[in-house]
């Protein structure tokens, strides 16, 4: 089996407008966003954390308004310790009388619902139209096709890993005609994702293909009840309805789909016979301790993009993992970077 892994820049090899890195979409949100008070405000704290010439990522923005609107819903939702306590009439007497305490929390409650979620709201809905839109012919893809028609001719079994939210896997994957299961099952008069099916206990490579796994969603998932249902790639307006999961702002995931996926992953970092990764920072740091599991003697190849051409055998990128046999290829996913990266794998590969 042959690990792929594909990251933000695997995306923009196809189109850099149309799917930016994390931090190229940052530079393209609407001014109505980037005027906002509270935008403006985030952003420079985290300015205050950033290295010089460190860019900021739009993600670390939807962090951080998490944990404010988080911050402030906490104090009215007695489910919590503060939110139980302050609905103790101990507490109501600190204020004097009642409506006062209740106009304290209600004003809590305001800002987390008349500033802090419309702005996360706009700017997700800036993601589903962004990256909703799939490539709009094979020329777009013809790298990938290759890639993965070539892989096919070195290992039938490829497992393919991504935190992107697009459709270019999903693609790709009709236009090469390679044996990759998607996790799509008929559902009445719609398609769901059966999660169920990444069965990461008993893997068993010699029953059947690899899986094409999602790791953080798509912008086509819905939750519908118990079942998530492959649908139109529009935000409804609310978050939680849809299946798209933030990197780095939690540490391990701890609700399905996303914790089968990631030990999924576990399972099969440490089968790999080669690993392959494309466009991708290492900037979560819970799947990099995952992928700290690669063997040492995996071969691997890094695809990268880097604005001058370098040498094609470098040190691997920072914080990836570390392995014996690794070739760094830093002119992006091209036709050419392709063909020198299957001869790799080809003759070493066994």
């Amino acid at each position: 089996m042959i690990l792929i892994f594909v990251g933000a820049g695997g995306a923009a090899a196809v189109d850099p407008e149309q799917y930016p890195t994390t931090a190229r979409f940052f530079e393209t949100l609407p001014e109505t966003i980037r005027q906002n008070t509270l935008f403006q405000r985030v952003t420079a704290f985290i300015e205050k954390t950033k290295k010089d010439g460190e860019l900021i990522d739009i993600e670390e923005v939807l962090w951080r308004l998490k944990e404010i609107q988080e911050y402030y819903r906490t104090p009215k939702n007695p489910e919590t310790p503060v939110g139980w306590i302050m609905e103790q009439e101990f507490f109501r007497g600190f204020f004097g009388a009642s409506n006062t305490a209740d106009a304290f929390l209600a004003g809590f409650s305001r800002v987390a619902e008349e500033g802090v979620t419309p702005l996360i709201d706009e700017i997700n809905l800036q993601v589903y139209d962004l990256y909703a839109t799939p490539p709009s012919d094979s020329g777009q893809v013809a790298a990938w096709v290759q890639l993965f028609t070539g892989l096919a001719q070195i290992d039938p079994i490829v497992e393919i890993f991504t935190t992107n939210y697009d459709r270019i896997l999903e693609y790709v994957i009709d236009e090469a005609n390679v044996a990759v299961e998607t996790g799509q099952r008929p559902h009445l008069d719609q398609r769901q994702i059966d999660w169920t099916l990444w069965n990461p206990f008993g893997l068993d490579y010699s029953t059947g293909p690899g899986f094409l796994t999602k790791l953080h969603g798509a912008v086509n998932w819905h939750r519908e009840n118990e079942r998530i249902i492959v649908g139109p790639c529009k935000f409804n307006g609310d978050h939680n309805d849809h299946v798209i999961l933030y990197p780095g702002a939690k540490g391990k995931p701890q609700e399905e789909p996303f914790q089968r996926f990631h030990e999924y992953l576990q399972v099969a970092v440490q089968q790999a016979k080669a690993a392959l990764f494309i466009g991708f920072s290492f900037r979560d740091d819970y799947i990099n301790t995952i992928l700290a599991d690669l063997p040492l003697e995996t071969p691997t190849c890094f695809i990268t993009k880097k604005e001058t051409r370098a040498a094609r055998r470098v040190l691997p990128p920072p914080r990836a993992p570390s392995t014996n046999i690794h070739h760094h290829f830093q002119e992006g996913l091209t036709e050419e970077t392709v063909s020198d990266c299957l001869t790799v794998l080809s003759n070493t590969v066994k």
